[in-house]
């Protein structure tokens, strides 16, 4: 979902709630069958994310509405794809999505971004099954073909490339075509005949100048877990990682998530986010920030992505083509975006002030009983908060904290708010002092 308003404020709820997030509802269709996993057992390899207004959103494991444009009754979603580029998986591991987000038409102001699979064989050119240069074009095809102007699907990749510690999101602001080996003595980038400019990335120094030279973005998805145990505190003081190309880490629940959390993925995700804030506190880069991931390895009948994944609300200044993702990439970059489990929206977010004295002003808006906002901040050695109960606000509501905060001795400052049944959502950290004195969604 993208539009053309200039301030997250201006998205407030208007008859079909524009920047809220919809939980669709699931229907009584037959059983629809779901695309299986690679040739060999591989599971579904690439990540893309859908941008898409209202009228678009969809059941993404069930029917494709638009633009897919999928005829009345129970169809496949292989079926789905019947006539356009057919896309390989390959063996390596199970790849995420993005979710699907909705606002009111004609009107967005900002894109709710999530994860949602689209297969795609990871291997390099010539080896393994198929080639990874031919399987790129037809993925970054694929997504155009089934993009308009309401509905975006922008093409990344989960690689382990480079050996950058644990797993790698490559978030793409444009085709790149790239190989992730390097034999001895190729060259860093190649000219090839059909493809163009590719990369042959062999080192943690090829990945990151990658990325610099192409505006791609780096997180770490299911920190701390799976095969990213142990990451990213083992590369926290490394170059790469310091560097504002890369933005942070993936942010879901599951994987250590339990009833006794209070906020969702406290104890993994949360908690990490306030780490690797200060780890860089009292360094020259950016803040770290978290966005909204999900896994999904196949999709059953009942399967619904949207509803049971977390999301990204980012602002945009204009709408994306199918071949210039920049204006996503760059608002990541930024950090203008919010996370959400959907249930509870912040459109609006400022820190003013200067000196010690500031301010921290939010608009918020819920569906459940709120349980209470808290500002969370850091000294470069440990993090604190201030909890404000909100348990006196009605559901379906709407309000303005503004609560004095006392920056002394402080680096970093975030915000967020969680409601009665455990949903919630949060900011983007920033740092303080120096000359930045407040951030808000312009």
């Amino acid at each position: 979902m993208v539009g053309a308003c200039q301030r997250w404020a201006e998205c407030g709820h208007e008859p079909r709630g524009a920047c809220v997030a919809v939980r669709l509802k699931s229907h009584d269709d037959a059983a629809i069958e779901s695309p299986g996993r690679g040739e060999s057992g591989g599971n579904l390899r690439r990540m893309v994310a859908i941008v898409v207004d209202d009228e678009d959103a969809v059941r993404l494991s069930a029917h494709f509405k638009a633009p897919f444009r999928t005829p009345k009754g129970p169809q496949s979603l292989r079926d789905a794809f019947e006539g356009k580029p057919q896309l390989q998986t390959d063996s390596h591991r199970g790849k995420r999505a993005w979710d699907v987000g909705s606002t009111s038409r004609g009107r967005a102001g900002a894109a709710n971004i999530g994860r949602g699979a689209a297969p795609a064989s990871g291997t390099p050119a010539g080896g393994g099954r198929g080639d990874r240069l031919k399987n790129l074009a037809e993925y970054y095809e694929a997504a155009r073909k089934h993009s308009d102007r309401n509905f975006l699907i922008l093409p990344d990749e989960e690689n382990t490339a480079g050996n950058l510690g644990g797993h790698t999101d490559f978030v793409l602001s444009h085709p790149v075509y790239w190989t992730p080996t390097r034999t001895a003595g190729q060259q860093f980038v190649e000219d090839h005949p059909t493809y163009g400019k590719v990369y042959h990335v062999g080192s943690r120094a090829d990945a990151l100048e990658m990325a610099k030279r192409e505006n791609m973005l780096i997180f770490m998805p299911h920190p701390r877990s799976k095969g990213s145990t142990g990451y990213p505190d083992a590369i926290k003081a490394d170059a790469h990682f310091i560097h504002e190309n890369y933005r942070g880490i993936g942010f879901r629940w599951g994987m250590g998530v339990d009833g006794s959390e209070t906020r969702l993925c406290e104890y993994r995700c949360l908690a990490l986010l306030d780490d690797m804030n200060n780890w860089v506190a009292d360094l020259s880069t950016p803040p770290k920030y978290a966005w909204a991931i999900s896994e999904t390895y196949q999709k059953g009948p009942g399967d619904d992505i949207y509803a049971n994944n977390p999301v990204n609300y980012v602002k945009l200044d204009r709408v994306p083509t199918t071949d210039d993702w920049s204006p996503i990439v760059n608002a990541l970059k930024r950090g203008d975006y919010f996370w959400t489990s959907g249930e509870v929206l912040i459109p609006s977010y400022s820190v003013a002030g200067t000196g010690n004295r500031r301010t921290v002003t939010a608009d918020v808006e819920w569906t459940f009983p709120l349980e209470f906002v808290e500002v969370v901040w850091g000294d470069g050695q440990k993090t604190d908060r201030q909890i404000i109960a909100a348990t006196d606000l009605p559901p379906f509501g709407r309000h303005k904290f503004q609560i004095p905060f006392d920056a002394a001795g402080k680096k970093w400052v975030r915000f967020a708010v969680w409601d009665s049944a455990g949903n919630g959502a949060f900011v983007q950290p920033i740092k303080l002092g120096g000359a930045m004195t407040s951030t808000s969604a312009r």
